[in-house]
């Protein structure tokens, strides 16, 4: 009887046992993924109280995204690969005229704007080089256009006198010596040669025109306006045609650039000109040419420039989208461990260019990073 019992309770045990080991193979427990491990090989799955079914954040900070709303959502991810990468410096410039193709305008003399044949230009608009832009009337004060108005005067009547001088000695051509004609006729000259001088500048107009072709970029004159010499009046940019200015206080660092791009205009083309010789306010300028065409930039507009030295660093490279900042201001990378769980995992990176950057630290080879929607999962609560 104890014999039959004994094998009755082996014969339920055995019938239980894949029971048992199925309930054990698929318990939530047991659900880590390969692929989401740390940068010194941890797993990042950590063991969850409880799962979602929904957009949720689950309480060890991982958030459920069903497939659904993945494809909503455009997520995208890519396995990253460590390799080495040219290391970037970021440098604060400003945009500047290029000194090749444009130009600036200032008043040669104190005097009175007057419009030209087309009217004063404004800003934006296009001229061409030796176009009339302006007219310049010459002014004085009331003493100084008296003087010069008298000195006018005297020399008008010796003009007057010079010039029957020069007759009357034309006529007695052969009874006088030539050479009393041409003093005559050689102080007529003189004469007449002061006396325009001056007249010009009583009631002169000096015509201010264009010095290359471009477009205006300033224009600081009104009709009727005083100016005073030296004040600048117009500036005339091509702008397919401009510089950027960048400053740095290693002075080494110009004969390390492999090139160079702005991070606020991707389509920006910058060529290294060169690295002064000389500090300007304790930093080395470094200029670049801009080309393009219809450059998104205006003169005088700080930038950021995004170096690439010829110097390497090892990292991991991942487009700008994919960095976002967690509740505690970290940067982050949400990385997906399963099919429909994504960690954050705080980084180090550095820009690598205006729309790349590099992981440094944080993150090992291998794990499957979101590179699009990345800011939409951050936002799930």
């Amino acid at each position: 009887m104890k014999n039959t019992i004994a094998h009755a309770v082996m014969a339920t045990a055995i019938a239980l046992a894949p029971i048992a080991f199925s309930t054990i193979a698929f318990s939530p427990i047991a659900h880590a993924s390969p692929g989401a491990h740390g940068p010194n090989g941890e797993h990042l799955d950590g063991q969850t109280a409880a799962t979602a079914s929904g957009l949720a954040r689950l309480p060890d900070g991982s958030v459920n995204v069903p497939k659904l709303a993945q494809r909503r959502m455009v997520i995208r991810t890519t396995m990253v690969q460590e390799d080495s990468h040219p290391r970037t410096v970021e440098l604060n410039g400003r945009v500047a005229i290029d000194p090749n193709a444009g130009g600036r305008v200032q008043a040669p003399f104190a005097g009175r704007i007057v419009a030209g044949p087309a009217g004063l230009p404004v800003a934006g608009e296009t001229v061409r080089k030796g176009q009339v832009l302006a007219r310049l009337i010459p002014v004085a004060s009331a003493v100084e256009r008296g003087n010069q108005e008298a000195a006018l005067a005297d020399l008008r009547a010796m003009r007057g006198l010079a010039e029957r001088r020069v007759v009357r000695l034309e006529s007695l051509e052969g009874t006088v010596p030539a050479k009393e004609i041409d003093a005559a006729r050689a102080e007529l000259a003189s004469i007449r040669g002061r006396e325009k001088a001056i007249g010009a500048s009583v009631a002169g107009v000096e015509t201010v025109v264009s010095p290359a072709s471009g477009v205006i970029a300033s224009s600081n004159v009104l009709a009727g306006q005083i100016v005073e010499a030296r004040d600048v009046l117009f500036d005339v940019v091509d702008p397919a045609r401009l510089l950027v200015e960048a400053t740095s206080t290693d002075v080494a660092l110009a004969g390390q650039i492999g090139s160079a791009s702005l991070a606020s205009a991707k389509d920006v083309r910058l060529t290294l000109v060169g690295g002064g010789r000389s500090l300007r306010d304790g930093a080395l300028p470094i200029s670049f040419r801009a080309q393009g065409t219809a450059l998104p930039l205006a003169v005088g507009q700080p930038v950021t420039v995004l170096l690439k030295l010829t110097t390497t660093v090892k990292g991991i490279a991942l487009p700008a989208a994919a960095l976002v900042r967690n509740p505690a201001n970290e940067t982050v990378v949400w990385v997906k461990s399963g099919a429909m769980r994504f960690i954050a995992q705080p980084v180090e990176a550095q820009a690598l260019d205006a729309h790349t950057v590099v992981i440094t630290k944080g993150l090992s080879p291998e794990n499957r990073v979101v590179v699009s929607g990345a800011s939409l999962i951050n936002q799930i609560r």
